[in-house]
């Protein structure tokens, strides 16, 4: 019996789609510009808000004290400790990570969410359903282990210059198995699935540890204006590689695999 492939209709149209993600993009943006026009007037607040707190304490703790008077002492707020206090000139080895920073933030927000079909699905619906999962574990796995240890991600420069290009050379797998789909490399083999699982939640991992160690060191070593530039290459990346695997895309250089089709890859 001859399978046939039925396709069904979507709840909304693409535009409908693009329409409110790029709303969502906009309204981020336009909050984003808020809080950088008006961060004065915001820091005021909260300073204003965190006297107010510190005066109540000290009146709780005047009517509580019968025979001597007891001040608590008001609690340690993140103000002492504000970034823009810290010298926040960019260095040599700044403007590297800098650097790495856009690169990872091309492939891991740009590129890799954009082939993760054209990669995975010649592969099985399982496995590519089961490595989607593993991989959106990856981020919360790397940030609870640089909570609990966080001297691992005190990396230095060779090793983040290694990270990156094992990452790297992970990502040009991937790439090659979504450039060559529905016909992957190991496509009908079992070592073919686990290789291109392992391969993607190597990357995630690696380049997740990277971007993690990269963030810490421009809080404490930079400041301000580093987690600015961490975070504004970071869209500019995503914006990048998603534009790079859409013009490829528009080309027609990535090619579906089709479930019903078993002799898909002998018709090529």
């Amino acid at each position: 019996m001859k399978k046939e492939t039925k396709l069904h209709d979507p709840l909304f149209s693409v535009d409908i789609y693009l329409i409110l993600m790029s709303s969502i993009m906009i309204l981020s943006f336009v909050a984003f510009l808020i809080i950088w026009f008006f961060r004065d007037k915001f820091q005021k607040n909260f300073q204003t808000e965190q006297k107010t707190l510190e005066q109540q304490i000290v009146e709780r703790s005047l009517l509580n004290t019968n025979e001597e008077l007891v001040i608590d002492e008001p609690p340690k707020t993140t103000t002492t400790t504000d970034p823009t206090n810290k010298d926040s000139k960019l260095t040599k080895k700044s403007y590297i990570y800098l650097s790495i920073v856009l690169w990872t933030s091309i492939l891991l927000i740009g590129c890799i969410p954009s082939i993760n079909s054209y990669s995975l699905n010649p592969y099985g619906s399982k496995t590519f359903h089961y490595v989607i999962i593993l991989t959106q574990c990856c981020y919360p796995l790397v940030s609870l282990i640089a909570n609990l240890r966080p001297k691992l991600f005190d990396l230095s420069l060779k090793s983040i210059y290694a990270l990156t290009f094992i990452g790297s050379l992970v990502f040009v797998y991937i790439f090659v198995t979504a450039l060559k789909s529905p016909c992957s490399p190991f496509v009908d083999e079992t070592i073919g699935s686990l290789l291109i699982a392992l391969m993607w939640i190597l990357i995630y991992l690696i380049f997740y540890t990277v971007r993690v160690s990269l963030g810490n060191y421009f809080n404490d070593k930079v400041g301000h204006r580093g987690l600015f530039w961490y975070g504004l290459l970071t869209q500019a990346g995503a914006f990048t590689g998603a534009l790079f695997i859409f013009t490829l895309n528009s080309a027609g250089v990535f090619h579906e695999k089709d479930f019903c089709d078993e002799n898909q890859c002998r018709a090529i």
